[in-house]
């Protein structure tokens, strides 16, 4: 092969791509027709360091690139006195409200970030394992803050695999947000995605492996077959790695918060998921405006969630206040538009002007009134004779959208009362399909048009005979 015999160190150009050449295995007898086996390590940024081996004699496109591929420098350096003074001059001059390293993420963004927003990068970045919450008021930007984040760690050589979970209905704008401002590729994974990963990578491809960045929502990952995939591709790295991702970023974190009951609080789906993944990353970040939900007990939990080192999820924050709030601060940035603490500019002005709420009195017409007492009256006896328990949700359920299309539009309204009266029925449909339909409906949609589809669904499904006489009226009025 002459030139093109590989070596250990040298750079070769295999399937397209750049690699360098880790291990070479000869066969031990150059007559026999036994394989030469070349161990290949990624040089490309969106799978870099990532291994395989290849046989060198199935290869068609195998290149050992020359040793000058590397462009030369000459004598274009500075000298290290010249060096030396241009590090000193950073450093004279240097504002930086680290003490150490200063930090680079601002300056290779696209963006005109504010002097609050570097706080949440400050307290990240001086962590030895990162377990942030960034609870800031709607509007000051959490998704620049955790950007900036990522693009530090990334630029520290600190992490490489990156999960970014996020409501459904944000993930294409999460993509264009890191694609914009940071230059940062990240994948969505979908059920449209996987389709296309199986198609270009077979049939057994594990789509949280086909790429080092990815975007999921929460209802996609807690699906039994997708969470099972994603703790497989976990398995992967445990040998070489203490954890098996870098980073894990979850926005409006809020929405994974165990539910409160009367006497404690429940673990709902996607608590668990949330608590069986994150295990198997070394740093996380929760993005929500809404941090506590009214229970201290579901609070505690939530933060067990994100660092569990540091909070119990059985603890009393009353206990000792002064060491939870103690250890809370280390934790959570938290700051307001408005208000004493609210954030404020280089002058100390408030950077956003006070708001105002004044209410508005409607005054409904007839048709509208007595649209309203009708529908009361036709949820009531529906409701009182449809059962208790869980049971009865779908039908609750329903019985709430179609008070909320009331509310909406009279036209969202007339087309769904219709709906429901044209599939009156004596007949009762499964109560495990109706609880199918609520569930569908319970998660999170990037699609409107289908959520409204389902919404009928559940609407016709649970029509019956009771209440026809009301229905009749609501369908004159309307």
């Amino acid at each position: 092969m002459g030139n093109n015999i590989p070596e250990a160190g040298r750079m070769a150009r295999v399937r397209d791509r750049l690699w360098l050449i880790n291990d070479v295995s000869f066969p031990d007898d150059v007559v026999s027709n036994s394989s030469t086996l070349v161990t290949l390590e990624s040089l490309e940024d969106l799978d870099q360091g990532n291994k395989m081996t290849v046989v060198l004699e199935r290869e068609v496109d195998f290149e050992v690139l020359p040793e000058n591929t590397l462009p030369d420098i000459g004598n274009s350096l500075d000298s290290p006195t010249v060096f030396d003074s241009f590090v000193n001059a950073l450093r004279w001059t240097n504002k930086s409200i680290l003490g150490g390293e200063v930090i680079r993420a601002p300056f290779y963004g696209a963006i005109q970030q504010q002097n609050f927003q570097l706080e949440p990068v400050v307290k990240a970045l001086s962590m030895p394992r990162i377990s942030l919450l960034i609870a800031d008021d709607v509007g000051l930007g959490k998704t620049i803050e955790a950007g900036m984040i990522i693009q530090e760690l990334l630029l520290r050589g600190k992490a490489r695999r990156i999960l970014l979970v996020c409501p459904a209905s944000l993930q294409i704008q999460w993509q264009w947000e890191m694609e914009s401002k940071f230059g940062l590729d990240f994948k969505i994974v979908d059920s449209s995605q996987i389709t296309k990963f199986k198609r270009e990578y077979g049939i057994n491809v594990n789509p949280w492996l086909a790429h080092p960045r990815i975007i999921a929502s929460m209802d996609f990952i807690k699906m039994e077959g997708r969470k099972t995939e994603f703790l497989r591709s976990c398995e992967v790295n445990s040998s070489k790695y203490i954890r098996s991702w870098d980073l894990l970023v979850v926005d409006e974190a809020h929405n994974a918060m165990p539910q409160p009951t009367k006497k404690y609080y429940r673990d709902s789906d996607r608590t668990k998921m949330l608590n069986e993944i994150g295990r198997h990353f070394e740093h996380k970040i929760f993005l929500t405006a809404t941090p506590h939900n009214g229970r201290k007990e579901s609070f505690v939990a939530f933060l067990d969630m994100l660092d569990p080192l540091s909070f119990n999820r059985g603890e009393d924050p009353a206990v000792n206040k002064e060491n939870f709030k103690k250890r809370l601060d280390r934790i959570m940035v938290r700051r307001l538009k408005r208000g004493p603490t609210g954030v404020k500019d280089s002058l100390g002005r408030a950077m956003f002007a006070g708001r105002e709420i004044v209410s508005l009195d409607i005054d409904p017409s007839e048709d509208e009134k007595k649209s309203l007492s009708l529908l009361n009256q036709y949820i009531r006896q529906r409701v009182s004779g449809g059962g208790n328990g869980e049971n009865n949700r779908p039908l609750e359920f329903a019985m709430t959208i179609l008070k909320k299309r009331l509310l909406s539009s009279p036209r969202a309204f007339y087309n769904s009362i219709v709906v429901h009266t044209q599939h009156l029925k004596d007949t009762k449909d499964s109560p495990l399909y109706l609880k199918l339909i609520v569930d569908r409906l319970d998660e999170d949609w990037d699609n409107d048009v289908v959520r409204e589809q389902t919404e009928q669904e559940l609407i016709s499904a649970t029509a019956t005979d009771n209440g026809k006489n009301y229905l009749s009226e609501l369908v004159s009025v309307a």
